[in-house]
């Protein structure tokens, strides 16, 4: 089953009619004060007037789309400060493109683009990055409560682990109903607190900006306009998705990179935090795909290279040189020092639950539909 719990437009629109339905749902999410109330109401009312503009479907999830529409308006402007030839911003939705990312798409017999998001990428993404931000060590907080300093030292992730396994129970819990019911907002919500929910924030944004990116790269280069294309229908629509190559995904990386990185420059965090998240992004993929694996084999079995994708390590690799060559060996070691760390972290985690999803796989649980590939 997939598409569970999809929160349409007008369903935003009928519940925020209930009295007091507003101030709960804010409340609910630590907004009290008055003033703030007020303010973070305006600004729901706004979204939602503007998501009537853009959503490109009655049944595009409502969340979804207003992250997809904050990473647009960041990327754009980072395309425009780095003088990138981006042809009109497409048409973003999601739909079940069958893997952790998303997917360029021409209308035949136009200009025009679409990028597909897989079906609750966002929600994952969320998720996972909670469950890593929370197996930080703290060494300390700031004097405001909201600034902390954490250790990236990988026996401190095993400390935080040993002591409180929150972490690895919910990444288990979400990874499973990600890949068996299609939305991984199905488990158990999951809150970081302050300051964890800092890391948690910066990690999301650099994951999901370089997921755009990446599909804006290909655009940007012209890609849906040279390779060979294979004809697929989106609903009664005929649509072309072009046929990669490794040189290919390689320039879509390096855009993408480049355009999240700007963007996150933008909003004042340095440039090493900024890059752990796009180096997430690729292990990331690669613990869904041994999760995957293993429910449908009962090993956890590495996705192979394709004609079309290196395998994630590779491309992973190739951003890391990329900084050295840009950066020098001794500016670019701890962006890549991070990067090593998060990579370690998460197979940690995986090598943890991987029993759990053995025996998943012994009890009759497969993956979703929207893992089948088009």
């Amino acid at each position: 089953m997939s598409r569970i719990n999809v929160t349409t437009l007008a369903a935003v629109e009928e519940t925020g009619r209930g009295p007091g339905v507003e101030r709960g749902v804010l409340e609910s999410m630590g907004v009290t004060d008055e003033q703030q109330l007020a303010g973070t109401k305006r600004e729901f009312r706004k979204t939602i007037r503007d998501a009537r503009k853009t959503i490109p479907t009655p049944l595009e999830d409502f969340n979804s789309h207003v992250i997809m529409k904050h990473l647009a308006g960041q990327l754009e402007k980072a395309a425009r400060q780095q003088k990138l030839n981006l042809p009109q911003m497409p048409v973003y939705g999601s739909l079940p493109v069958g893997q952790l990312n998303a997917m360029a798409i021409r209308v035949p017999g136009s200009g025009k683009h679409l990028i597909a998001f897989q079906d609750g990428v966002f929600g994952f993404a969320n998720l996972l990055t909670k469950a890593v931000a929370t197996s930080f060590r703290l060494k300390r907080i700031f004097a405001d409560g909201e600034q902390a300093e954490f250790s990236w030292k990988l026996r401190d992730f095993k400390r935080s682990w040993a002591k409180d396994d929150e972490p690895l129970r919910r990444l288990g819990q979400f990874l499973h109903a990600y890949l068996v019911f299609g939305d991984a907002n199905q488990a158990d919500q999951y809150f970081a607190q302050a300051p964890f929910h800092l890391p948690a924030f910066v990690l999301r944004e650099g994951f999901e900006l370089f997921l755009f990116g990446h599909e804006l790269g290909h655009i940007a280069a012209g890609h849906l306009g040279n390779a060979p294309e294979a004809q697929h229908m989106m609903g009664a629509m005929e649509v072309e998705a072009y046929t990669s190559n490794w040189e290919m995904e390689f320039e879509a990386d390096r855009i993408g990179m480049d355009l999240a990185i700007q963007a996150m420059l933008n909003n004042r965090l340095d440039f090493a935090n900024s890059y752990s998240g796009i180096d997430m992004a690729f292990s990331a993929m690669e613990i869904l795909d041994l999760a995957k694996s293993t429910l449908v084999h009962g090993e956890p079995i590495p996705a192979p290279a394709t004609e079309s994708h290196p395998r994630h390590a590779v491309r992973r690799a190739f951003l890391r040189e990329l900084l050295r060559r840009r950066l020098g060996k001794k500016a670019a070691k701890q962006p890549i020092k991070l990067g090593e760390t998060l990579e370690e972290v998460l197979h940690q985690m995986w090598r943890r639950i991987e029993p759990r999803f053995k025996t998943l796989h012994a009890e009759g649980d497969r993956p979703s539909p929207i893992w089948s590939r088009w």
